[in-house]
């Protein structure tokens, strides 16, 4: 059951992007439909657990005026699917096709064991990490940094849920704690030298 938490995150980050007039507030795609969600990730073998129920429920990531990327991991980043820098929303096939071509990258380097199978990404930075939902778990799902240079060190979660992400992400937005993104400045990104201690892992791994 998706908890009451998460939801009213999503429902007040949804509203204080709006309020900054972010571009991924009207870029949104709809959310995408859960039984479909559901048969998806049984044909991946992955848990369908019902934060990631949610989060793509809520919305399956936006619409960018740029070619999809087909093959390989990743995602075309742009202000349209900025959630607050360096955080952006993939849609759900990103997402799947990129944890496909991890998995598929540590199985053929012989170092599979690293990379569980139950991690999917959630929000993608620009070449820094992805951050990914651990799906087999059976309480809110934590968030760990997948960093390819990093894995190896075994950190624990960034974050010990995707609730607790998404509030610290409103309560910068609350706060104002950001400043244009670099790379679009209709967007936010963390202002980092501002930041609490607290907060810092938002941009820090």
């Amino acid at each position: 059951m998706v908890s009451r938490d998460l939801q009213s995150a999503l429902a007040r980050l949804e509203s204080r992007l709006r309020e900054f007039e972010a571009p991924l507030a009207d870029s949104f795609r709809a959310g995408a439909n859960e039984d479909s969600i559901r048969e998806t990730f049984a044909a991946e073998d992955l848990t369908a657990h019902d934060d990631v129920l949610a989060w793509w429920g809520w919305h399956d990531g936006a619409e960018v005026d740029a070619p999809r990327v087909e093959s390989g991991p990743g995602m075309v980043l742009r202000g349209e699917n900025t959630l607050v820098g360096p955080w952006h929303m993939p849609t759900l096939a990103d997402a799947l096709r990129t944890r496909r071509w991890n998995l598929d990258l540590y199985r053929e380097t012989g170092d599979d064991e690293l990379l569980p199978s139950s991690w999917l990404p959630i929000a993608m930075t620009d070449g820094a990490g992805d951050l990914c939902a651990d799906t087999a778990a059976l309480g809110p799902a934590p968030l760990h940094i997948l960093d390819h240079e990093t894995l190896w060190e075994r950190s624990p979660p960034q974050f010990e849920s995707l609730a607790e992400f998404v509030a610290l992400l409103n309560r910068v937005l609350d706060d104002g704690l950001v400043v244009p993104d670099a790379m679009d400045s209709r967007a936010r990104m963390v202002d980092f030298p501002r930041l609490p201690a607290e907060l810092r892992r938002l941009a820090m791994w």
